[in-house]
């Protein structure tokens, strides 16, 4: 492969944002005063939940997720690292927001809170419903249709994979308002990084030997042993970087990457087997994985502003490592080399569109007030990931792009900035064509507000403002989850 995709070097700036060792890093969020506090289940009785409420702020929900089985001193740890693996999915497909906020100022402990999901249920629940899928499941007699391939289900599985998702179990998942696949709890992902950093599991050595006499997969003998990660010939500090094309053209089955809870393998083979050969979730998989290989500089950039020193250089190159090989093994993939050969152009100037999303998104990404710097923003992240799909095409069949398509591509990114309906018609269409039918509907014009003009503060205490500040106090009231037993659940 070309030295141009894999070395790890110095990225580019590519957003403005503080990282987490500044004062001003914007995901750490002042203190929220407890007003109202009590408990909740879910249906099925999985998760309890505390919550947190400003009666002034009714329907803005939040929870808490695990974070309580690290050591005190891999607290901030693990939180920086879980606030990473929230962005990279928040980038990927569109997850929900994770934010550290103290609760008190007696309480030491800073704990995660996520943004809820409108309409959350989880996979166990939903699909347990008559027609659901766990119900069809334990039925001979009933068969899985269009319905039960859920829109984004591709596009959520490829990258817990490829992110070592330790902890996908069937309540970690579920779907939204709109019934689409959604995913939360992202706090074991960057296995193995993130468990060693938790003390109620065991040296991670112990989950990594590998063992030919479990060659062929069995549940029982899987969980009795406890078998974390199954490769052959692979030393566990390298467990974390290497897919297998067999995992990914099989996915969501796996053989070569087994966490502790993957409940597709574990609980639905049946459903697994269907979902595998599926024309909707192949597509959504494709995708997924070219923007994976495309957008690699975004995510290293995340990584450099959202984790902690201790972590930071290991976790970029693990990521550097884990796409480097993902991209050795895609050679082999001929449904993703035909699907690359027919969408081309067209797949990278969706994603195109699926950055600007994001950043129109998430000011915190955003040179708000500051039309050039915006320009010059935008420009360098185009920029970028046509290099690195041009050296992804290099490396895949040895065509690179030609300087007709550089041009084609960028003028796209640029049409996507400025809104131009042509772009998002086509934007529309290819949804659409791949059956991503709630994305197309919410395609819509991005734009960047700007910053509100602040008002002039006066130099004498005389003449100060309480406007002003009423209006901030005002902002920073909002609704808390605490979930217990270190358990994550959306309140509706």
């Amino acid at each position: 492969m070309s030295a141009s995709y894999t070395e790890l070097k110095e990225n580019p700036r590519l957003f403005p944002t503080p990282t987490v060792d500044e004062p001003n890093y914007p995901f750490n969020n002042k203190e929220v005063k407890q007003v109202k506090k009590f408990e909740i289940k879910d249906k099925s009785d999985h998760h309890s939940a505390f919550i947190s409420e400003k009666l002034s702020k009714p329907g803005s929900k939040w929870y808490e997720i695990h974070n309580t089985m690290s050591p005190t001193k891999n607290l901030k740890r693990h939180n920086a690292l879980i606030i990473t693996a929230g962005e990279f999915y928040r980038f990927a497909f569109g997850g929900p927001k994770y934010r550290t906020k103290k609760l008190n100022k007696k309480e030491e402990r800073v704990p995660i809170l996520s943004k809820g999901i409108d309409g959350f249920e989880d996979l166990f629940d939903y699909s347990n419903q008559k027609g659901g899928i766990f119900n069809i499941e334990d039925k001979r007699s009933l068969q899985f249709t269009e319905k039960h391939c859920l829109d984004d289900m591709g596009r959520i599985l490829l990258p817990k994979y490829l992110n070592r998702e330790d902890d996908l179990t069937s309540q970690n998942l579920g779907v939204d308002k709109d019934k689409k696949f959604v995913a939360i709890d992202p706090g074991r992902t960057f296995a193995p990084l993130t468990n060693n950093l938790e003390e109620d599991r065991d040296n991670i050595t112990k989950y990594t030997a590998y063992r030919p006499s479990l060659e062929k997969y069995s549940h029982g003998k899987w969980d009795r042993l406890k078998i974390f990660f199954y490769l052959n010939d692979v030393k566990p500090d390298d467990m974390g970087t290497h897919p297998d094309v067999y995992d990914y053209d099989s996915l969501p089955a796996l053989k070569y990457f087994l966490p502790r809870n993957w409940t597709f393998i574990k609980d639905l083979p049946k459903y697994t087997k269907f979902l595998m050969n599926h024309p909707k979730f192949l597509n959504e998989k494709h995708f997924a994985a070219l923007k994976e290989l495309v957008t690699k500089n975004i995510k290293l950039e995340m990584i450099r502003i959202h984790t902690l020193r201790e972590d930071r250089k290991s976790l970029q190159e693990q990521t550097n490592a884990t796409l480097n090989n993902f991209l050795v093994e895609l050679k082999k993939s001929d449904s993703f080399l035909n699907y690359l050969n027919k969408y081309r152009l067209d797949a990278v100037n969706i994603i195109f569109y699926e950055i600007r999303e994001f950043i129109t998104e998430n000011s915190h990404y955003q040179h708000r007030g500051n039309q050039a710097a915006d320009q010059s923003q935008w420009n360098k992240i185009a920029e970028v990931v046509v290099e690195e799909f041009d050296n992804v095409l290099k490396n895949l069949n040895g065509k690179e792009l030609s300087e007709k398509e550089k041009r084609e591509l960028k003028l796209f990114a640029d049409g996507i900035r400025d809104n131009h309906e042509e772009k998002l018609d086509f934007v529309k269409s290819f949804y659409k064509e791949q059956q991503a039918h709630i994305r197309a509907q919410k395609v819509k014009k991005l734009f960047i507000k700007p910053n509100k003009e602040a008002p002039k503060q006066s130099t004498s205490k005389l003449f100060s403002d309480p406007t002003r500040k009423a209006k901030t106090t005002s902002a920073q009231k909002t609704h808390v989850v605490i979930l217990g037993l270190g358990r994550a659940i959306v309140v509706m």
